[in-house]
């Protein structure tokens, strides 16, 4: 009656340490793929955030109004910021218009400065 025991123990220990292997390689594999989310994967959204400013600066740069200008627009945080200086409100609008446009639903900051000449 011993050995039953002891062979129900040992059996009961091998079953607790087998599961908590399982467990900790469930969390290896969720670490593992969270990892590869932020650095090489991405996600849709990180990917159309990092296009984004070179589709409007491309954007920006075909139009005859803006061209001259060399305006800028770069990805900081989770939005899209307009940078350079412009001659007019008007001229500032039509880059925000643009942008916001070519944005893909990315929040757009217009952070240009107008200066008359």
């Amino acid at each position: 009656m011993n050995l039953t025991r002891t062979t129900t123990s040992i059996t009961a220990a091998a079953m607790i340490l087998l599961a908590a292997a399982c467990d900790r390689d469930d969390a290896q594999v969720l670490t593992d793929t969270s990892a590869a989310g932020s650095f090489g994967g991405g996600s849709a959204a990180s990917e159309q955030l990092e296009a984004a400013p070179a589709r409007i600066q491309q954007a920006l740069r075909a139009d005859s109004t803006l061209r001259a200008f060399e305006l800028e627009a770069e990805a900081e945080g989770s939005r899209i910021v307009l940078k350079g200086t412009v001659r007019s409100e008007q001229q500032k609008a039509l880059a925000t218009q643009i942008a916001t446009r070519d944005a893909g639903g990315i929040q757009v900051e217009n952070q240009i400065r107008v200066e008359g000449r």
